[in-house]
């Protein structure tokens, strides 16, 4: 399959200190925005292409290279460890615009779970459906996918079934299944795990995971063992996780990103308001000037819509947006943010 490169935009200039939006990187489109997103070392963003089958390769100087891939959603995005490998997510489903009168309507295929060569889009490996019970009677739609390296030298790799089945799994990088979690240990079955990362805590590998219609975060020892869990009296919406200096940031879908510190005490939400309720017709978009088809919502800088995918750089944080046409901003989380409007 052939690669296109999108010519480099002008840098969009910072409107409010703390808040960079990239959205000019993505292409120009109508395609319901559902990514992941990853940063490798030397800065290159990779994201989901809002109308699917494709990633997004973003470098450092803003021009935009668009690889072909196999998957409609790259719903989960993350380095695998390897270089020009990338670790992706499909669930299978997304929002497609089947006409040009902007109707949307929900697309259903296989889901996947793979490492992905980002030069070619080719896969390198596939983490399969577990062959469990749970899946005689759910499908399989992966969210969410992180790995890590032990101090052993072995590789990790867990990923998020939130769409399907509501359980997590562990792969080794070969692919191998070494088995699965359902949250049952914690008293409460796992409902939606959307989000999963591998942290080091005291010098140790652990798991966490975003149990969002629980509104909790739910820690786990390398063996899958329950380790405890916080966040539910500060979340209402957990749906990606990302580290930086050594504090841990959500992604809110219904509107924020929240922040907690290395001992996992809520410390804040990063946004000044929130800008849109999720019960505003047409959320997280806008009924169309016919009222019957959806648009593209109105956006302020560092007011936050529906924050999807999150991962950080440096010392900034990089943001996907659910939503038709999609958002991008890179955000600096130690200046705060301010807007022209009041605080909520």
């Amino acid at each position: 399959m052939g690669l296109n490169v999108l010519p480099c935009a002008e840098p969009v200039t910072r409107a409010v200190e703390g808040w960079e939006d990239l959205t000019e990187s993505l292409p120009a489109t109508q395609g319901w925005m559902h990514s992941g997103i990853a940063v490798d070392a030397t800065g290159t963003i990779y994201c989901a292409h809002p109308e699917g089958y494709a990633l997004l390769e973003i470098a450092p100087g803003r021009s935009t290279r668009i690889v072909p891939v196999p998957f409609p959603e790259l719903h989960g995005i993350a380095l695998s460890g390897v270089d020009g490998v990338l670790a992706v997510a499909d669930p299978g489903y997304r929002m497609t615009r089947l006409d040009d009168a902007g109707h949307y309507l929900e697309e259903f295929t296989p889901g996947h779970a793979a490492f992905v060569d980002v030069s070619d889009g080719g896969i390198v490996v596939e983490f399969a459906q577990p062959d469990i019970d749970a899946y005689r009677k759910d499908v399989w739609r992966p969210t969410s996918i992180t790995t890590a390296v032990t101090a052993a030298g072995e590789h990790e790799v867990w990923i998020a079934d939130g769409y399907g089945a509501n359980l997590v799994h562990r792969f080794t990088g070969h692919g191998t299944y070494r088995g699965t979690v359902d949250g049952s240990e914690s008293g409460r079955v796992f409902d939606c795990p959307h989000g999963i990362l591998l942290r080091t805590v005291d010098g140790d590998l652990e798991v966490v995971v975003a149990d969002r219609s629980h509104h909790r975060l739910v820690r786990l020892h390398l063996d899958g063992t329950y380790k405890g869990e916080f966040g539910e009296n500060d979340l209402d919406s957990p749906s990606s996780l990302a580290m930086l200096d050594g504090h841990l940031y959500v992604t809110e879908l219904f509107g924020g990103i929240a922040e907690f510190d290395a001992s996992n005490n809520f410390v804040r939400t990063l946004e000044t308001r929130r800008g849109r309720s999720t019960n505003h017709p047409g959320w997280p978009n806008e009924v169309g000037t016919d009222g019957n088809t959806l648009a593209a919502p109105s956006l302020e800088p560092a007011v936050f819509n529906s924050p999807h995918g999150l991962t950080s750089h440096g010392d900034h944080l990089l943001m996907t947006e659910w939503l038709i046409g999609g958002r991008l901003a890179r955000i600096a989380p130690n200046v705060r943010l301010r807007t022209t409007t009041a605080d909520r």
